[in-house]
């Protein structure tokens, strides 16, 4: 097996990363806080499908989350 060297990113593209991340987990709060509003005032025979379409919006944002505290966690180590 031939060992490969990995090379961690640069703190200037780890902060690019963390920035993106931050983006794409407030956008999928705001989607959220979208589908929520939908689910609220769906008519009756609406509202099984707006509730669908707000947990999958609560999967997606929990995911941006994720991927935000792993990008994140060098920073907390360094403020430990």
């Amino acid at each position: 097996m031939t060992p490969y060297l990995v090379r961690s990113a640069s703190p200037r593209h780890q902060e690019e990363m963390r920035a993106r991340a931050l983006d794409a987990w407030r956008v999928a709060s705001d989607i959220v806080r979208a589908r929520w509003d939908l689910y609220s005032s769906a008519e009756r025979a609406a509202r099984g499908a707006a509730f669908a379409a707000y947990v999958a919006a609560l999967e997606h944002e929990a995911a941006a989350a994720d991927e935000l505290e792993r990008l994140s966690r060098p920073l907390l180590a360094e403020a430990a």
